[in-house]
């Protein structure tokens, strides 16, 4: 029979090949000749998080911590929370890292982003200063300086922080889309996805306040008046750039099916606790679109399309995805002049008429139009157009 220190060297590689359920049995094993060795303890926590079972993640690394009061169990279970939306519980443990190791860049990178999610923005600026202090060469760490600097409308301070990040790595593509946003160098068609997931995987603890509370938004509630006026039958819905589902409050007693897609995992884990979804996914909108051919009644695309230039592959596969007769409901943020034009804010503004040229390009009658205020930033009103068109076709109206 092999030793205990065998066994745990043997779990050990499983681990580093990706193996983790075989590993488990073996780390179970030490533990019954030693309840507290602790690089099982820890081993089992990384089983258990590769496996997503964030609660016996926690366990294990709180059962190795009363072991050991080590700093990467406190990170490793501020992982653990962080995934869990427990915040205020992740900031504590990783504070609990860096009392016994200042120096844990990770650490303080990570506990920056957690008060970035939580709003606390020039505490989380002081995370990402000390973070370049120790790693001033990495690319990333002035990414995450750029953002939250963004976030507090600093914008030159941003714009510089960016370039060094292009000066580090000349290919990173939301350094280069924001740079472009920022000076207007550029009008690129639509921003990576990177951008979004990682902006709104931020937003989503303080998605809902600050958009209802503070912003005066109120687009879903627009385009369902809108659309009211044409369907009020049992639809096959998908939820455009759905967040955390407040289009969903207002499409659930419109549809027979509620899909929801998203690129932001937290925002989907709020939308998935909403619990009025029948399924969430998290994909690129027009990639999902396209793989769901003739399969939806209703497309609702609230606050979405300003996170995009170039509209035309958006229709397209609006009108794959869209059953003959089938509508878009949709708004974009208003402009006169260009077809559509990047902003500082990292957002687009459209040309009324490009998006009627646009739409109708792909197959796609437009049924109704309204000029509305999307909403307000520093007490301004944001001028905006919400659509309604249709796929032609014979209408497959159950209602």
């Amino acid at each position: 029979m092999d030793s205990p220190d065998s066994t745990l060297q043997t779990a050990f590689q499983m681990c580093q090949q990706g193996q983790f359920e075989q590993a488990r049995p073996l780390l179970l094993q030490v533990l019954e000749h030693d309840p507290k060795e602790l690089n099982a303890l820890q081993l089992l926590g990384t089983v258990a998080y590769q496996g997503r079972d964030l609660e016996g993640a926690a366990a294990w690394y709180r059962r190795a911590l009363a072991v050991e009061d080590e700093p990467t169990l406190h990170y490793n279970l501020a992982l653990v929370l962080e995934d869990q939306h427990r915040l205020n519980e992740a900031e504590a443990e990783y504070r609990a890292a860096l009392k016994r190791h200042p120096s844990f860049a990770p650490a303080w990178n990570n506990l920056g982003s957690v008060l970035r999610r939580k709003g606390l923005l020039q505490q989380a600026e002081q995370c990402y200063r000390r973070v370049l202090g120790f790693k001033p060469g990495v690319a990333g760490h002035h990414a995450n300086l750029a953002r939250v600097l963004q976030d507090q409308g600093r914008r030159d301070e941003a714009l510089a922080s960016y370039r060094r990040v292009l000066e580090i790595d000349p290919n990173d593509a939301t350094a280069r889309y924001m740079v472009a946003a920022f000076t207007g160098s550029e009008n690129p068609a639509a921003p990576p996805s990177s951008y979004i997931s990682s902006l709104y995987d931020h937003y989503a603890e303080r998605y809902d306040q600050h958009l209802t509370q503070v912003l005066g938004y109120r687009v879903p509630e627009a385009l369902r008046d809108l659309l009211a006026m044409f369907h009020e039958g049992s639809l096959e819905t998908l939820d455009l750039g759905c967040g955390t589902g407040l289009s969903g409050l207002v499409l659930r007693d419109l549809s027979r099916r509620l899909v929801g897609v998203d690129l932001s995992q937290k925002m989907l884990d709020k939308a998935e606790g909403r619990g009025i979804y029948d399924a969430l996914v998290k994909s690129d909108i027009v990639e999902a679109m396209r793989s769901a051919p003739a399969a939806y009644d209703l497309l609702f695309a609230a606050d979405v399309l300003m996170y995009l230039g170039d509209l035309e592959p958006v229709f397209a596969a609006a009108q794959a995805a869209l059953r003959p007769g089938g509508l878009f409901a949709f708004s974009v943020e208003h402009q006169e002049g260009e077809r559509y034009k990047i902003q500082p804010t990292g957002r687009y503004v459209h040309e009324v008429r490009y998006v009627r040229q646009a739409a109708e390009q792909a197959g796609l009658s437009e049924l109704a139009a309204s000029s509305v205020v999307l909403r307000h930033e520093n007490g301004v009103p944001v001028q905006g157009d919400v659509f309604v068109f249709q796929r032609e076709g014979e209408s497959s109206d159950e209602g």
